[in-house]
Order: C-alpha cells, then sequence, then structure tokens
C-alpha cells in the first residue's frame, strides 16, 4: 500500500512540472510580455585618440571602456540579443581634456531596433588622462657574456648610447634606464649583433605602456686572448724620521690584460703612477693610475686604478732594568755599590723591541783604573747580548760606588 501511495506523490509531482513549463511556455510565447533588462560591460569604443597628442595628453595606462545598459522589448526578444549588438562610441575630439578624471558622454551608434535603451540619455564614461612626456634615457647592457679561458671581452660598445622614451607621465617616471639584455656563451671572437631593449625601474621590472622610439640596439662585443702580468708600484722619496712602512699592499697584485696580440706580447709587467712616499704621515689609502698602454685594456672596469692600503708605525720606548757588574778592581782596595742597578730606555718599532728584556742586556763597569779611595759615579758600558741595529739602547742612570783602601795594621817592635 505505501508503495502505490509514493507511486501517485510521484505522478503528480511530474503533472506539475510538465504544467509549470506549459503556462512558462504559453506567456513567454504567446502572450510574450515585455520587460526590462540590465545589459553590463558593454564595451565602448574610443574614437581619434590622436588628437590627445596635440595636447601632449594620453589616455591613463589600464583603463578598460564599458557602459551597463538597461533595454526594454518582449521576452523573446530580450532573449536574442547580446552585448556584441550594441555600437557605443566617444569621439575624443569632441571635448576639451584635463589630467585626471573626465566624464563623457557616450553615442549609441547602433543598436537592436526591437528593443529600447531605456538609460540613452544618462550614458556617461568616465575617463582618465594623463600628460604625454617624451625622456631621453641611457642604453645599459645587461647581456651575460661568458668568455672561454683565456679570453677576456672589452667594455660593449652601442651603435646608439640612448634611445627616446614616450608615454603618460605616470608610467615614463618610473623608468630608471634602458638595458639591452642577451646572453653570449664560451665566446672567443667579436660578436656584433642586435638586442632587445627594455625599459625599467630601478628593481629591474619591465614598465609597460610606454614606448620606446627603437625596440632593439646594434651592438659590438670585442673578445680578444689575454695574458696576466704583475702590476708594479713606483715610489719616490722616504718617509718622515721615526716612521716606517708596515703595510703597503694594493688592491691588485696583477691583472688581466685584453688587446691585440702584436702588442700583449710586449708587456710583461704594469707600472703605476708614482707614490711620493714623503706624503705619507699615518695610516692612509692611496688611489693610483696604471700606465696603460695603447689599445690594450685591463680588467677593472672603467676605473683604470689600483688602491694601495698604506700602514705605518712609530717609534716606541720602553724601560728595563739592568743589573751593573763592577769588574777588575785593583789589590788592595774594597768595594761599596749599594744599588748597582740602573734603568735602560729601549727604543725602536713594536716589533723589534717587544722581546727585549732585561736579560737581552748587559751592563758592566771596568774598575781596574781605580787606584785611590773616593766616591764616584760613572756610566757603564752597556749593550744588547744580540746586536740589532733596529734597536737602540740608553742608559738613564749611572751607577754610584765607594772605594776604600784596605789597612794592614803592623804589630810593635818588641
Amino acid at each position: 500500500m505505501d508503495n502505490w501511495n509514493n507511486k501517485q506523490k510521484v505522478i503528480v509531482q511530474i503533472v506539475c512540472l510538465l504544467l509549470s513549463v506549459a503556462l512558462w511556455f504559453y506567456v513567454t510565447n504567446v502572450e510574450n510580455p515585455i520587460k526590462t533588462q540590465d545589459i553590463n560591460k558593454v564595451p565602448v569604443k574610443l574614437m581619434n585618440e590622436g588628437v590627445l597628442r596635440d595636447s601632449n595628453l594620453i589616455l591613463a595606462p589600464n583603463q578598460q571602456f564599458f557602459v551597463n545598459l538597461k533595454v526594454e522589448g518582449t521576452t523573446q526578444d530580450l532573449r536574442k540579443i547580446s552585448k556584441d549588438d550594441f555600437e557605443i562610441t566617444i569621439d575624443l575630439s569632441e571635448y576639451a581634456y584635463k589630467v585626471g578624471a573626465n566624464k563623457i558622454p557616450v553615442h549609441i551608434v547602433d543598436s537592436p531596433a526591437r528593443v529600447a535603451i531605456k538609460n540613452n540619455s544618462s550614458l556617461t564614461l568616465t575617463i582618465y588622462i594623463d600628460e604625454y612626456i617624451k625622456r631621453d634615457v641611457e642604453i645599459t647592457s645587461e647581456i651575460d657574456i661568458i668568455a672561454k679561458p683565456t679570453y677576456y671581452v672589452a667594455p660593449i660598445e652601442f651603435a646608439k648610447s640612448k634611445v627616446t622614451i614616450s608615454g603618460p607621465k605616470s608610467a615614463v617616471d618610473k623608468v630608471y634606464s634602458v638595458v639591452a639584455r642577451g646572453e653570449e656563451y664560451n665566446v672567443n671572437e667579436t660578436i656584433s649583433k642586435s638586442y632587445h631593449l627594455y625599459p625599467v625601474d630601478e628593481n629591474g621590472n619591465k614598465i609597460e605602456n610606454v614606448t620606446l622610439s627603437q625596440d632593439t640596439v646594434d651592438a659590438t662585443i670585442k673578445v680578444n686572448e689575454g695574458k696576466v702580468v704583475p702590476i708594479k708600484i713606483n715610489t719616490v722619496g722616504q718617509l718622515t724620521s721615526g716612521l716606517r712602512l708596515k703595510d703597503f699592499t694594493p688592491n691588485y697584485k696583477e691583472v688581466e690584460l685584453s688587446g691585440p696580440k702584436e702588442i700583449l706580447d710586449t708587456i710583461d709587467v704594469i707600472e703605476s703612477d708614482v707614490v711620493n712616499l714623503s706624503n705619507i704621515t699615518g695610516n692612509t689609502s692611496i688611489d693610483v693610475a696604471l700606465k696603460i698602454p695603447d689599445k690594450v685594456q685591463v680588467n677593472l672596469g672603467e676605473v683604470q686604478s689600483i688602491s694601495i692600503n698604506v700602514v705605518v708605525e712609530s717609534e716606541v720606548s720602553k724601560e728595563v732594568t739592568v743589573e751593573v757588574a763592577l769588574n777588575g778592581l785593583s789589590e788592595g782596595l774594597t768595594l761599596d755599590a749599594p744599588n748597582k742597578s740602573i734603568r735602560i730606555k729601549v727604543s725602536g718599532y713594536e716589533e723589534d723591541i717587544k722581546n727585549i728584556t732585561s736579560e737581552s742586556i748587559t751592563a758592566s763597569l771596568d774598575l781596574s783604573s781605580y787606584t785611590e779611595a773616593g766616591q764616584f759615579t760613572e756610566d757603564p758600558t752597556i749593550a744588547l747580548i744580540t746586536p740589532n741595529d733596529k734597536v737602540r739602547i740608553e742608559a738613564l742612570d749611572k751607577v754610584s760606588f765607594n772605594i776604600e783602601k784596605i789597612v794592614t795594621e803592623t804589630p810593635p817592635t818588641e
């Protein structure tokens, strides 16, 4: 019984659906009522865009030109139309413009005769206008060039050094440079070819919506077999007294040269301009130009010089205490020297004197010439145990001592 009831419900639902479809078909095809319908994003064509240039203006980039239409017609007619059935335009030559937003009426040039456009009188389009500018920009190279071993690439030579870019000011102002891009690998001979140009921002990203006066540039990449030679630093003069060089190191000790083989074969060394040592008074860095022969190039880039790191040191001194050896006292004399230690000043450069101690120095005084009693103050003889002409020593004290005769008592005569 339940199964029969379910079947009846399904039959009733199907009949209701068929009746609804039949009613809809009757209303739309027999009655065919009038109604309104929205058609969105109908394209608008801009005419005579070139007239903007006469006023140094241009359409701002990244705009889409559409309007939304409200149309009226029968159900059947509305079902048959699409946005492609409408032709809508704006004639840019009919208006004056300013930089920024401009609200312009549109023209309905063509539309289906069987429908009416209800919002025709209020249709406008907002167009954004930018200033049209031109600017000359240097062409720079982003061409990756890898030469074969022992071959060196000269700076790339472009047929033109600049290119003119033009377009909306908002886009042109973003252009940081115009770069030529390409790749050349395993190069061992001169290359002459064209490379594509790209306007880029300061991060190297391509800028759209700008026009270049040319899309490519002719370039020559000269490739020569080269050689490596040492750098010779030329100097004159002497350092100020009390100073000596501790470091005098160039940032390059040798250079890679490229150029005609007949010239490279005659070069064994590259000399620098003269460095006057008498002008050096302290630690410094000196830029020195290299003497590069004609038609020869070095791998230092545009700067044909090297940098020399100069470190100087001044003399220093320290004191050590040394005990004086008193030798050679004659017979019949006695010696009293309560303090035989003296101070000695050691002078020189830090590296030379750092290991000098009291054990490195001898101090002595020969008493063999003293025959009489008395109080004496004398300069001792001092010397380095290991002679070193880079170290100076100086006694800061004298040694004081007393000499007395030995008295021998004679026994009385009986």
